[in-house]
């Protein structure tokens, strides 16, 4: 299955539901597991152990989320952006071929390259079954295309581009989620 959304800002999200619910849920376990023994004095002392680790824990549970939550595909009226943890492929409507759906899903630009997600790549079971579960995905971003790509805005007529886009916010609420139980325990 996949998980599609849409918001008040047009924009289509999708995302593969396993890595949506894996990137929710380990984040609680490791709260779960880590909170209480910070708030009770077990794993940190001092404020070097107050800023540490949260540091480790943060940064684990942060590259999680970037492989799970973050890595998706997502389409606005302009273009369609493939998120792959900390790279962005981003493809105008004009420029894509085809949506496709074989070994994973990939993008397929007119100039021939293919731009394959993280979140829907490809695997041995996905190749013998067919991909059941990224079939309603296909359909959902052809349908987008559809929409979308008909009468693209004048800022859509940029070329494909790819860069790197770090999620500072991100990387600083994970690390702030687990800080907080250190500094409660200490300085209260």
């Amino acid at each position: 299955m996949c998980q599609v959304g849409t918001s008040k800002f047009e924009q289509v999200v999708t995302r593969k539901s396993s890595f949506a619910v894996f990137g929710v849920v380990v984040p609680l376990v490791f709260a779960l597991m880590a909170d209480p023994a910070v708030l009770a004095g077990d794993l940190v002392h001092d404020l070097v152990g107050v800023l540490l680790f949260p540091l480790i824990l943060g940064a684990m549970v942060f590259t999680i989320w970037l492989v799970t939550w973050r890595s998706s595909i997502r389409a606005t009226p302009d273009a369609l952006s493939v998120y792959n943890a900390l790279l962005v492929h981003e493809i105008p409507w004009k420029e894509i071929r085809e949506i496709e759906l074989e070994d994973g899903i990939k993008i397929v630009l007119k100039s021939g390259k293919r731009v394959g997600s993280v979140a829907y790549g490809g695997s041995l079971l996905g190749s013998i079954t067919g991909y059941p579960s990224y079939k309603k995905a296909v359909q959902r971003l052809r349908a987008v295309r559809e929409d979308y790509g008909q009468d693209p805005p004048k800022a859509a007529q940029a070329s494909e581009r790819t860069y790197f886009s770090f999620p500072w916010a991100a990387a600083a609420a994970w690390y702030l989620f687990f800080a907080i139980p250190g500094f409660i325990h200490l300085y209260f």
